[in-house]
């Protein structure tokens, strides 16, 4: 039997990223337009009023740091090998230090502050 079903699913406006269930890795079909914006609304999806523009968490969390800046827990010095030619402290300690943004999870990376002496800096908001 040959059986026609309508279903909605979601892509975000930004990056073109379809709605998955990341357990099953599959997309998620919905049975209305009201349940796929009640559940994405609940999922970290950005919806506008209308339901009409859609972003997805990764998108809505990129567009948060470029607008407020990154969320920086900690700063952690850098462990690359001396023949990387990274510039070395007194103790030959690499002055590079790397960080993740909790939000976006992009990769930051700075020279360690002059008087640094601690090997992981809590970060200050």
């Amino acid at each position: 039997m040959l059986t026609t079903t309508t279903c909605v699913t979601v892509t975000c406006d930004r990056c073109g990223e379809k709605y998955r269930d990341e357990e099953w890795e599959t997309t998620v079909h919905f049975g209305t337009e009201s349940e796929a914006l009640e559940w994405l609304a609940r999922s970290g999806w950005h919806v506008t009023d209308d339901g009409r523009a859609l972003s997805c968490e990764q998108c809505v969390a990129e567009r948060l740091c470029a607008e407020q800046g990154h969320v920086v827990e900690y700063w952690h010095d850098c462990r690359c090998r001396p023949d990387l030619g990274h510039r070395r402290d007194a103790e030959g300690r690499c002055t590079r230090q790397f960080a993740w943004c909790d939000r976006c999870q992009e990769t930051t990376r700075r020279n360690r502050p002059a008087g640094q002496t601690t090997p992981v800096d809590k970060a200050v908001a």
